[in-house]
């Protein structure tokens, strides 16, 4: 996960530190808009939004762009047919075999990119986050090879280098006024570079630029920098410098007015970097101070945590008179009786995009399809007019829900060509009200009734399969004791337990086990018991609790090739490979694919292999129980750890 570091002043004898997001980012398709805003979004948290209530609410923003730390399957699906630019993640542990095994990196890219593409629209790769070079116009020269052959593949493939300007971190190392002031874009004296004679305004140009510098220096003039990070936290512990709504919102609030002017950089006039807020919610989970947890610019119950301009139906002034803002267009005011209508001019494939989402949300519009009540006209604006605002209709009603990106609008008069088949009109008549109330007394009723058969059915299979056993055991002495005169119930279950008890007692010695031995070599000799039986006692072996050689080892944790995602297994034996350069030592892992005994058997390295600290019946009956029965809380035990030269590292000081 992220993390934030310190960054030095800008003093003229003092440099900026910054951090390169990423190794390398590889571009999936220019944006055709000139969407410069993007929000990160993290996942370190308990209580986030659903993916698709974030879909929304970034639809109603300004922001174009969201940046995942990983390939989260939920979130892409959630962001697809909304226009929005996604940029995904690699784990750093997943580099080495990117790099090395084009296997691997193809399987990556089908599971990662083309299953969602391009209806979700993968614009980037991140591959890695966060290594530090050193800023102020050059790069540590140790790091000079690695950083041109991966400079070299961003200037090739069109791709950008990211980093990482938090003026944030550098306020907090230098506490001034001044500095403050510098930092958040507000009135001061600036920051006088002597060698290029120019006066910096503001900390984020003067660390952005200091890359530009580094990267022009080694002879990368065209390869592009996107900033991957940057925010303010908006509260603090108690002894920390620089949290606060106020410096929050002055930073976040005057870095989108400044990008929105395409002032540029200094060293970059005329256009703006893209860059990306972060972040989109808190991540309560992270660890270290209060202003770790305290960068989300909207809260989980997607209210904003302060307002900086980014809603498309209002927009906050800047913060500071010092950088004039783009006044705000006023938000259409819904009237009485409205439709929700597409604008005109608006292309096809934003129209087809707006009626995929409206139709995706749940909403009826099979009187739009072939035979349909309001299939004629069969137009696509029609079409698109019907879904969406039918969607509006449905909805609260509110104008964030006829924004569509930006291609609908709300009108008065109903667009309907066919008063005979109107488009649903925005009127809640009483029998419509009445349908809603039984609706809602129907869920209520269904909902209690499953609430019950949930309570009752494990206690109804717990009794019935406990009576069902007990009558079972019972019945193997039950017929002696009658036999005898003897009816107690139960006398039997208590006999045939007891029986087991000396079984294994008695199985356990030398004598018991010669005796297996000579029955199974009798068993072994029948043709279609035989299979029966070493099936039965495969499985009684697994789960035995002296763990023989023949027995499930220890259970395993493996990664997917889809990145993010694990697998549940049973390490059952080890295997030494012989290779031209040396051994290795692999284990066996069986992966159950259907249930405990359907699956496939799987050779991974032992530093591969995640060990958690579960017991092999435990990890059967979360296999049996379909994964329900999963703590809440896993925790590995120690296993070999991966060797330093499988690890990329490009960490420098100044």
């Amino acid at each position: 996960m992220h993390r934030h570091d310190k960054y030095g002043d800008t003093d003229d004898s003092d440099t900026d530190q910054l951090r390169t997001t990423s190794a390398s980012n590889l571009k999936i398709q220019q944006a055709e808009s000139q969407s410069f805003i993007g929000i990160n979004y993290g996942q370190v948290a308990d209580n986030l939004p659903s993916p698709a209530a974030t879909a929304k609410l970034l639809q109603s923003t300004a922001i174009q762009k969201v940046r995942l730390y990983g390939s989260d399957p939920a979130i892409i699906k959630a962001l697809a047919n909304t226009g929005i630019g996604i940029v995904i993640g690699t784990a750093n542990g997943d580099i080495p075999a990117l790099a090395s095994d084009p296997n691997f990196a193809k399987n990556w890219v089908n599971a990662n990119v083309v299953a969602y593409y391009p209806s979700s629209k993968i614009i980037l790769i991140n591959v890695g986050n966060e290594s530090e070079p050193p800023s102020a116009g050059l790069f540590d020269p140790s790091f000079a090879d690695v950083l041109k052959g991966l400079l070299a593949f961003n200037n090739a493939t069109g791709s950008p280098f990211a980093v990482n300007p938090y003026p944030y971190f550098a306020y907090r190392s230098d506490p001034r006024p001044e500095t403050l002031a510098f930092c958040l874009f507000q009135p001061n004296s600036g920051r006088f570079d002597a060698n290029t004679k120019i006066n910096y305004m503001n900390m984020f140009d003067a660390q952005v630029d200091s890359v530009r510098s580094a990267l022009n220096a080694m002879g990368f003039k065209n390869v592009e920098i996107v900033v991957a990070e940057t925010g303010w936290p908006y509260k603090g512990d108690s002894d920390e410098v620089g949290p606060s709504i106020e410096n929050a919102k002055a930073y976040n609030g005057n870095l989108i007015a400044h990008l929105r002017s395409m002032a540029g950089t200094p060293l970059m006039p005329g256009k703006s970097v893209d860059t990306y807020l972060f972040a989109i919610y808190d991540e309560d989970l992270k660890p270290g101070p209060s202003s770790e947890r305290s960068f989300g610019i909207f809260k989980s119950d997607l209210t904003m945590t302060y307002d900086i301009g980014l809603s498309k139906s209002s927009q906050t002034p800047s913060v500071t008179p010092a950088m004039p803002k783009t006044p705000a267009t006023p938000s259409a005011q819904p009237k009485k009786a409205a439709w929700c209508v597409p604008k005109a001019g608006v292309s096809d494939a934003q129209l087809q995009a707006s009626l995929d989402y409206a139709c995706g949300q749940g909403i009826d519009c099979s009187p739009i399809q072939p035979g349909g009540a309001c299939f004629e006209p069969n137009t696509l604006a029609s079409h698109a007019a019907y879904a969406m605002n039918l969607f509006y209709q449905s909805s609260d009603r509110s104008a964030l829900d006829c924004d569509f990106s930006q291609t609908a609008m709300l009108s008065s008069n109903n667009p309907s060509s066919k008063p005979s088949v109107p488009i649903p009109s925005p009127t809640i008549s009483t029998s419509h009200g009445r349908e809603a109330l039984l609706k809602v007394i129907r869920s209520w009723a269904s909902k209690k009734f499953m609430t019950g058969c949930v309570i009752l059915l494990p206690m109804a299979i717990t009794f019935y399969v406990t009576w069902g056993f007990v009558h079972f055991v019972d019945g193997f002495f039950s017929p002696i004791y009658d036999q005898l005169g003897i009816n107690v119930f139960g006398l039997g279950f208590a006999t045939s337990i007891t029986f087991i008890f000396l079984v294994g007692v008695f199985m356990s010695s030398w004598w018991g086990a010669s005796v297996l031995t000579l029955g199974e070599w009798f068993i072994k000799k029948m043709p279609l018991v035989s299979y029966i039986y070493a099936a039965s006692k495969q499985i009684s072996t697994a789960i035995s609790p002296d763990q023989n050689s023949n027995a499930f080892k220890e259970v395993a944790i493996v990664r997917h090739p889809r990145m993010g995602q694990y697998m549940f297994g049973f390490i059952t034996s080890t295997v030494v490979l012989q290779k031209g350069v040396g051994e290795e030592e692999l284990c066996c892992v069986y992966i159950p694919t259907n249930h405990l005994y359907l699956g496939d058997i799987f050779l991974f390295s032992s530093r591969d292999i995640l060990r958690p600290n579960l017991s092999v019946r435990e990890g059967i009956e979360i296999v049996i129980s379909g994964g329900m029965s999963v703590p809440k809380v896993l925790t590995t035990v120690d296993a070999p750890g991966l060797p330093a030269s499988r690890i990329v590292n490009f960490e420098a000081s100044v």
